[in-house]
C-alpha cells in the first residue's frame, strides 16, 4: 500500500499525507506553529508563495484574467480544463466529477471514454457510519481520477439532506451536519492523499433541483450557521479541502457565486480557507464585479463574466489589481501546493477497475445496507427457512447505479445486478429462480405463490430522482426532484400483487433517499434498504440476505411516517423559506415519531448498553467530556454496533434542539463478548449561534445519551457546563 501511495502521490506529498490517510489527522507540522496556509499546503508554503509573487509580477493583466476561467464547454482530452500558461509553468486544472466515482457525463465525452469503478452513492456510504472506509473510497476514486488525466475531483457533495424529495440526496451524506462532516472530511483526506484536489460542493443551501438556477432561499443566520454550514467548515478546517464550489441558487437575495458574506466573510475570513472558489458550471455566474468582490476565484466552464470583462473592470476602476491578484494567487496556490506542475496525472488504464477497487466497492455496498425489518428473525435465509426462493421485481435485473446524468454519471465496464448476485450463489442448498416481468402470466404467479420466500426488488431510478430540472435553460438534463414520497406507482402495484400471492416476502429497496413504506411494511417478513449499491451491489445484497455478512448499515436520515410531518417541499418555487429545524430534530421538536428513526438499523445479533459514565460532572466551555459505556453482544452471532451519542440542554434559556448527534463509534463484538466504549465530546459541540455574538455554549445542565439510534437511547449521564 505504501509503494502504491508513493507512486501516485510522490515523495513530497506522501510524508505529509500518511497521517491524514491512516490516522485521520493532519493538523501539525513538526516543530512549527501551523497556520491555515501551512495546513493547506503540504509542501513548503513560503516557497510556493514566493513563486506566486514572482509570477504576479511577470504576468500581464490579460494573462491573469485568463487564469480565472475555463476554456471550453466540451471536455478537452477527457477533462474540463482551466487556462494554462506553459511558458510560465502554469498547468491549469483538469477537472472531472466524482460523487460516486470518476464521472463520465452522458451528454459530454469525459474521462477519455474510460471505464471507472462506480461505488455506492454517497448517501449509502454515509449509511456505513464508517469514516475510515470513506477515506479508502476517496483514495480509490482519487487514484482513478489521476489514471484518466484529472487532477481535480468535483466531489464531495457536502449539502445535508434537507428533505426526502430532493433529487440529489443520493450525492450527500445524510441529514445531520455532524455525520456529514465526519464522512466528508474522511473522503477529502482520501482523495487528496492521491495528489488530487477535492472540491466541496454546492456551497450552500442547495436542495431544490427543479428551480436550482433561480430559487432564492430565505434563511436566518442562526439556521444557516447551525444546519447548513458546519460540515462545509469541517472539510475546510479539518480536511484541508483544496477547493469549494458555489451553488446555483440564491441565499437571502444574492446568488451564491457573488455572496460576499458566504465567500468573503465566512469561508475565506472566519474559516481561513486558503484554496480557490469555483463556480458551479456554466450557469453559476451572473455579474463580473459582484463575483470578483465577493470572492469567486474561478469561473467554469467558459468565460462568461470573467476573462475580458475582468480586464475591462480593472481598466475602468471597478476592480483593482489587488483583487485580481488574490484570485490568481489562490488558483496558483492550489496548482503548486498540489504539485500539478511537477507531478501531473499520467494516463494508466491498469489503475482502473482493479481487483482492489471492485473489492472495496463490494465491501462498502455490504456495509451500507440497512436492515429495516426482520420479523421473527426471518433473515438470514437458510435452507431450513427457504428451500425455494423466487426473485422478482422491476429492479431485480436493473443496472441501477443511481443518477446517470451530469455529476453522477459513471461508466463501469460491468455491473453485478441483484439478480446476478443471487443467481451466482451456487453454493446454497436453496434453489433460486428469477422470474422477470410483471407477473401477468399464470405460471409466473403460481411460482410466486409456491415459493418458500419471495425477494422483491423495487424502488427509485434516475427517472424518479436525479440532477436536472424540468424547465429551460437546461431541459435536456431532465430528472430533478421527486414528485412523491412513496414507491413509483408501477412498483407499488407490483409489490401489492406479490403480497397478495405470498406472505413470505423480503423487500429490497433501491434509492437515494427515504421512501414511504407504511402501506406495505407490516405485510412483509423483512425489508432491506440497499440504496444504489454500485457495481458490486448484487453480491453485497446476496451476502447480507444469506448471512455471509452482518447487516451494519444505519439510516443517515429519518424516514418520516408522513411527508406532512416535515416542512413542505416546494419543488417549483422561486422563493422558499427554510425553517429552523429539519429531519430528526424537527420530528423531536414537534413530538412526532418517525417511521424509521435517524441512526436506525437492525442486526443479526443483540447488543446491550449499560453504565454510561462521564469523566467529570462539571466542565468548562473549552473542555472535553470523556464518556465510557459498557457494550455487550448478547446474541448468538458476531456483529457490528454503531454506538451513537446525543446531547441536549435540560433547561435551555434559548430555543435549542431536543438532542443532536455529537459522537459515534463502531464496535465489532463476537457473540457473548463485551467491551468498554470510550468517546470524547468537545463542549463546543453543544454551542448554538447567536447573531451578533457568534458561537455560544449556554451554561447549565446537559444530558448526554447513548444508544443504537436517536429514538432508543437507553443510558444517559448529566454534565454541568460552567
Amino acid at each position: 500500500m505504501l509503494e502504491e501511495l508513493h507512486r501516485w502521490v510522490g515523495g513530497a506529498r506522501l510524508a505529509s499525507c500518511l497521517l491524514c490517510l491512516f490516522a485521520l489527522g493532519c493538523s501539525e507540522k513538526a516543530g512549527t506553529e501551523v497556520t491555515p496556509l501551512d495546513a493547506y499546503c503540504p509542501i513548503d508554503a513560503a516557497e510556493v508563495e514566493a513563486r506566486i509573487d514572482a509570477l504576479l509580477d511577470a504576468l500581464t493583466l490579460e494573462e491573469k484574467a485568463s487564469l480565472m476561467h475555463g476554456v471550453q464547454i466540451i471536455p478537452v482530452d477527457g477533462t474540463w480544463q482551466s487556462t494554462s500558461i506553459p511558458k510560465n509553468g502554469i498547468p491549469g486544472f483538469h477537472m472531472l466529477d466524482g460523487p460516486k466515482g470518476v464521472g463520465v457525463s452522458s451528454l459530454l465525452a469525459g474521462a477519455n471514454g474510460a471505464n471507472t469503478t462506480a461505488f455506492p452513492v454517497a448517501v449509502a456510504r454515509s449509511a456505513t457510519w464508517n469514516p475510515e472506509l470513506e477515506t479508502r473510497v476517496g483514495a480509490a476514486i482519487g487514484q482513478e481520477a489521476r489514471a484518466v488525466g484529472a487532477d481535480t475531483l468535483l466531489a464531495p457533495g457536502m449539502n445535508i439532506i434537507w428533505h426526502p424529495l430532493s433529487g440529489r440526496n443520493q450525492e450527500y451524506y445524510g441529514e445531520d451536519p455532524f455525520l456529514a462532516g465526519e464522512i466528508g472530511v474522511a473522503f477529502v483526506r482520501g482523495v487528496q492523499s492521491m495528489g488530487v484536489i477535492a472540491n466541496a460542493k454546492h456551497y450552500t443551501a442547495n436542495h431544490i433541483e427543479d428551480t436550482r438556477l433561480d430559487v432564492n432561499v430565505n434563511i436566518d443566520e442562526r439556521t444557516l450557521r447551525e444546519n447548513f454550514l458546519p460540515q462545509f467548515r469541517r472539510v475546510v478546517e479539518e480536511g484541508g479541502v483544496g477547493s469549494v464550489m458555489t451553488a446555483y441558487n440564491q441565499v437571502n437575495g444574492s446568488y451564491c457565486g457573488e455572496h460576499s458574506m458566504l465567500l468573503g466573510d465566512i469561508l475565506k475570513g472566519e474559516w481561513g480557507f486558503s484554496g480557490f472558489v469555483v463556480s458551479d458550471f456554466l450557469w453559476g455566474t451572473h455579474n463580473t464585479v459582484p463575483s470578483a468582490l465577493a470572492g469567486l476565484d474561478l469561473e467554469m466552464q467558459i468565460a462568461n463574466v470573467y476573462g475580458q470583462p475582468v480586464v475591462d473592470a480593472v481598466n475602468t476602476g471597478e476592480l483593482d489589481m489587488a483583487n485580481v491578484d488574490d484570485h490568481v494567487r489562490r488558483i496558483l496556490r492550489a496548482q503548486f501546493c498540489f504539485e500539478l506542475d511537477s507531478n501531473p496525472p499520467v494516463l494508466d488504464d491498469s489503475k482502473l477497475e482493479t481487483e482492489e477497487t471492485l473489492a472495496l466497492a463490494r465491501e462498502v455496498a455490504t456495509k451500507s445496507i440497512v436492515l429495516l425489518r426482520n420479523e421473527a428473525e426471518f433473515l438470514p435465509l437458510s435452507k431450513t427457512k427457504a428451500e425455494s426462493i423466487v426473485l422478482v421485481g422491476p429492479l431485480a435485473d436493473a443496472e441501477n447505479l443511481g443518477d446517470t446524468v451530469g455529476s453522477s454519471a459513471v461508466m463501469p465496464s460491468e455491473v453485478v445486478t441483484i439478480a446476478e448476485g443471487l443467481l451466482a450463489r451456487t453454493d446454497l442448498a436453496s434453489t433460486i429462480e428469477h422470474v422477470p416481468g410483471d407477473l401477468g402470466d399464470l405460471d409466473d404467479q403460481a411460482k410466486v405463490s409456491a415459493a418458500d420466500v419471495v425477494i422483491v426488488v423495487v424502488g427509485l431510478t434516475d427517472e424518479d430522482e436525479s440532477e436536472g430540472q424540468t424547465r429551460p435553460p437546461a431541459p435536456m438534463l431532465g430528472g430533478g426532484d421527486r414528485d412523491g414520497y412513496g414507491l413509483p406507482m408501477d412498483d407499488a402495484a407490483f409489490l401489492a400483487n406479490v403480497l397478495s400471492l405470498n406472505s413470505k416476502v423480503v423487500v429490497v429497496l433501491i434509492g437515494g433517499s427515504a421512501i414511504d413504506m407504511s402501506p406495505w411494511f407490516e405485510d412483509t417478513e423483512a425489508v432491506l434498504m440497499a440504496w444504489s449499491p454500485g457495481v458490486q451491489g448484487g453480491h453485497a445484497v446476496a451476502d447480507v440476505l444469506f448471512g455471509d455478512a452482518h447487516p451494519s448499515g444505519r439510516a443517515p436520515m429519518s424516514f418520516p411516517a408522513s411527508i406532512e410531518d416535515l416542512q413542505a417541499f416546494p419543488r417549483m418555487a422561486l422563493d422558499v423559506t427554510y425553517d429552523r429545524y429539519h429531519g430528526y430534530q424537527r420530528l423531536d421538536k414537534n413530538g412526532v415519531a418517525p417511521f424509521i428513526p435517524f441512526g436506525f438499523g437492525l442486526s443479526y445479533t443483540m447488543f446491550t448498553y449499560d453504565s454510561l459514565t462521564a469523566n467529570t460532572q462539571s466542565v468548562g466551555q473549552d473542555g472535553v467530556v470523556t464518556l465510557r459505556l459498557s457494550l455487550s453482544n448478547t446474541g448468538t452471532r458476531a456483529g457490528v454496533e454503531t454506538v451513537q451519542v446525543y446531547a441536549g440542554a435540560i433547561s435551555p434559556m434559548v430555543d435549542l434542539p431536543v438532542r443532536k448527534l455529537v459522537g459515534f463509534a463502531q464496535v465489532r463484538l463476537d457473540a457473548g463478548d463485551g467491551t468498554t466504549v470510550e468517546l470524547e465530546v468537545p463542549v463546543r459541540e453543544l454551542a448554538y449561534y447567536e447573531e451578533g455574538e457568534g458561537w455560544v455554549v449556554g451554561p447549565g445542565l446537559y444530558k448526554l445519551e447513548a444508544g443504537p439510534h436517536v429514538a432508543d437511547l437507553p443510558t444517559s449521564v448529566e454534565v454541568q457546563v460552567r
